[in-house]
């Protein structure tokens, strides 16, 4: 009788000492899930803006000229224009490549199979540069409408992300696309 006790006290102690430790744990591992921000997109004011900071070397004309090598056929990135203090541009039916973010197409919003069109300005600071894209939106060529990015991952009148799995995961994917576009492989 003294021996089942003793074993149900240790088993007790250490099922408790095992969720205090998963409890500390969790402190540590990064929720993907904020309202105002996921990934290099924010939420202020109700549009959303994918924001992120480089401590690269920066130089307007050829960050330039390395956005227009990674153009595609129909010529989507389109530089508008290039000072020293550093570049604008649009972006128009520019086709996200999600295909390589390894989701299957059945697990895609279907915005995410939309042209993307949108505005951005990269602007030189100190000690690198910063990217901003704003006024994103999706030409839904069915529907004869257009789609903002705030209209499809807005919450709560568009003043915080929604929780949504698939949206989080579509703002993931775009966040991985416009990388890919504005992250150079080499120093400008």
């Amino acid at each position: 009788m003294q021996k089942s006790k003793l074993s149900v006290m240790k088993k007790l102690f250490l099922f408790a000492l095992i969720v205090m430790a998963v409890q500390a744990m969790a402190q540590f591992v990064p929720n993907p899930y904020s309202p105002t921000r996921i990934g290099d997109f924010t939420i202020q004011n109700g549009k959303i803006y994918y924001i992120k900071e480089v401590g690269m070397p920066f130089s307007p004309e050829k960050y330039a000229e390395q956005l227009l090598l990674k153009n595609t056929p129909n010529e989507a990135i389109k530089v508008n224009l290039t000072m020293k203090e550093g570049v604008k541009g649009t972006f128009t039916n520019y086709p996200l490549d999600w295909a390589s973010t390894g989701f299957k197409l059945k697990k895609l919003e279907p915005f995410l199979l939309m042209p993307f069109n949108a505005t951005f300005e990269i602007e030189k600071q100190t000690h690198g540069y910063v990217l901003k894209v704003t006024n994103i939106w999706f030409n839904d060529s069915n529907a004869k409408r257009n789609l903002t990015l705030e209209d499809i991952v807005g919450a709560k009148g568009g003043n915080v992300f929604s929780k949504e799995k698939q949206e989080v995961r579509s703002l993931s994917i775009l966040n991985m696309n416009l990388n890919e576009v504005f992250l150079p492989r080499m120093t400008f």
